[in-house]
């Protein structure tokens, strides 16, 4: 295909993906009460108030975009695998493909832990440092943004093991490296977390240490890579 061809056909998909977007968004919003009733089930005890007249208006906003993020994100990937499929060789064919599939086994796999295990966790602890006299109360976008939060960051963050065999596959990394390095590694975990938790230090073990085993799990993908590539090469 021309230049022209090419940004044509990439037109065409970002198209169609908006549009999974925006239908996704559509219905996510008509049943926007489930979508909360599901996300306020670890709220039970806590006393949750709006503080602006707009505010529950733009928190079914942002809840619908999220799911309908979440809900038409097969017929994303689809569109850019689409996009991509052509200029690939077999073998990157088989890489991309298992890469998708694992990475989204492992995304809902992340964004369930986070939602049964890191949830209740995190609230159970920070609702329980109450002070004589100090009532907590939580306004529902500081709720929503803390559990939203976990949930995409888990999401990703259970990504690392596809990332790390892909990075092996392509010859970018060895496992003897990462390794080598694994010092290095926890460190930065753990600053990580520290900026992208709440700044509690529940949060931030909840989220370093997943990601720890995640980074051991990530070694054993890419050796398991490293002999395939090797096995085909």
């Amino acid at each position: 295909m021309t230049i022209t061809g090419h940004l044509s056909e990439l037109r065409t998909r970002i198209i169609r993906s908006v549009l999974a977007l925006c239908v996704a968004f559509g219905v996510c919003y008509f049943f926007q009460e489930d979508i909360f009733s599901l996300l306020l089930i670890h709220a039970e005890g806590l006393q949750l108030i709006t503080v602006s007249p707009a505010e529950l208006f733009m928190e079914g906003l942002k809840t619908a975009f999220f799911a309908g993020l979440f809900t038409s994100s097969p017929v994303i990937l689809y569109q850019m695998c689409a996009f991509l499929w052509p200029g690939l060789r077999d073998n990157e064919r088989r890489y991309l493909f298992m890469g998708l599939i694992i990475g989204a086994g492992l995304f809902i796999l992340g964004t369930l832990f986070a939602y049964f295990a890191v949830i209740p966790g995190a609230l159970r602890f920070l609702t329980g440092l109450n002070i004589s006299g100090v009532k907590p109360m939580f306004t529902l976008n500081n709720y929503m943004s803390f559990v939203w939060t976990f949930i995409v960051l888990f999401g990703l963050a259970f990504q690392v093991p596809v990332l790390l065999s892909l990075l092996s596959l392509i010859g970018l990394v060895r496992p003897e490296s990462l390794r080598s390095k694994r010092k290095f590694c926890v460190l930065i975990i753990f600053i990580v977390s520290a900026i992208l938790t709440p700044p509690d230090v529940v949060s931030q073990i909840l989220m370093a240490v997943p990601l720890l085993v995640l980074y051991e799990i990530g070694i054993i993908g890419a050796e398991i890579a490293l002999r395939y590539r090797r096995k085909n090469d």
